[in-house]
């Protein structure tokens, strides 16, 4: 090779790399270069992720790429600002659409995908499965079971050690292991969580003991609605509780037991499996309220309430799709309905259980699995 040819294949990739290098450099920054009217515009992306590996994307009805086998990740890149419909597919799978709003040198983020099979196929559940909703619809963090349960009139006066029970004169008992103890007089309802007792006196007030100190704290008197009906304690893995009084109003006390008024004619509550949302529902409506920053998009504030899902017909329950805390099982006359909680693009809905059912349960250490119960007998679902 002569000394002029290697000048030439020198300057040769000189120039070509001049060329290339300040595109590399825009497209690293969400920009692409337009050919066809040759200017240099901005663009976004999108990524998704799922458990769901090799789903089909489709952007604008073409079809782009599949998401990886093992992350069940996707990255979309170069996609032009404005709204784009992205359509997520794979075979035996309900689809699911949204129409996403993509923004300059912006990646819009969905990390909570999960597509459905079809057909949903239930099995029975088995004994440990059924044992484990048992066990978890008794937990004060189920939100199912009425405070003081364990006050029966039938045991007025236990003795175990660290039993607490309410007696037939609303006197507040614990057990020391060889007699009772009062804690407090003319109480309402009560629930212990972690480790203290949370009480509400059938004046209206408001206290919080510590089991181990002994310790006890009044914390004020909200107007609680006061009848006949227990009230209903819900625990957080954050320390927070929901209260739930007579007539369905909805109370959070927080970790510095701070109390506030959520909103009335509340049936049920319940917290996702760390804490972050609350989930509550009247007879038609279901709305979350955020108790932390979120840390991915569409990155919401501590106290901002969400409304999920509304309905003609009554809901007669809704629970916690624990595996991802981001979709929700909705229990109607005839129906289970299973919805994401994502409403950017609209949010996506599949009939799981196309049928009256008696009851449904998510268990947080079976997060990918729902339960519905028909009769006596308790089927379940794997997602």
């Amino acid at each position: 090779m002569t000394f002029r040819t290697r000048r030439t294949i020198f300057y040769s990739l000189v120039l070509l790399f001049a060329l290339i290098a300040p595109i590399i450099v825009l497209m690293s920054f969400g920009y692409s270069v337009n050919l066809r009217k040759w200017h240099v515009e901005k663009t976004g992306g999108i990524f998704i992720k799922s458990k769901t590996p090799r789903m089909s994307l489709f952007l604008d009805g073409t079809f782009v790429k599949e998401t990886s086998f093992l992350s069940g990740n996707a990255l979309i890149t170069d996609i032009t600002p404005g709204p784009h419909l992205l359509r997520l597919e794979k075979a035996d799978f309900y689809s699911i659409s949204k129409t996403v709003e993509v923004a300059p040198v912006t990646v819009t983020e969905f990390r909570n995908i999960l597509l459905i099979p079809n057909p949903v196929i239930a099995a029975t559940s088995t004994p440990e499965e059924v044992r484990a909703i048992g066990e978890w619809l008794l937990s004060p963090m189920a939100g199912k079971m009425p405070a003081g349960v364990s006050a029966s009139a039938e045991n007025p006066s236990p003795k175990k050690l660290g039993t607490v029970t309410r007696d037939r004169k609303k006197n507040l008992l614990m057990g020391t292991g060889t007699s009772t103890r009062v804690l407090a007089s003319d109480v309402h309802s009560f629930a212990e969580i972690g480790e203290k007792i949370i009480f509400v006196s059938a004046n209206g007030f408001l206290a919080a003991m510590d089991i181990k100190s002994g310790d006890m704290q009044t914390l004020g008197r909200p107007g609680f609605f006061i009848s006949e009906k227990p009230f209903r304690f819900i625990a957080s893995p954050s320390d927070e509780t929901a209260i739930l009084d007579s007539a369905g109003g909805l109370f959070l006390l927080d970790a510095e037991n701070q109390l506030t008024l959520v909103r009335g004619d509340v049936e049920r509550a319940s917290f996702d499996r760390t804490g972050a949302k609350l989930l509550f529902a009247t007879s038609h409506s279901i709305e979350t309220l955020w108790r932390v920053n979120a840390d991915y998009q569409p990155f919401q504030k501590k106290g901002t309430r969400e409304s999920v899902f509304r309905s003609d017909e009554p809901i007669l329950d809704a629970q916690w799709f624990f595996d991802d805390n981001n979709h929700i099982l909705i229990r109607k006359k005839r129906e289970v309905l299973f919805t994401e909680l994502d409403a950017r693009g609209g949010r996506n809905a599949v009939i799981l259980v196309p049928e009256k059912t008696d009851e449904i349960a998510t268990v947080p250490d079976l997060g990918a699995r729902v339960f519905f119960k028909i009769g006596n007998a308790w089927f379940t679902i794997t997602l």
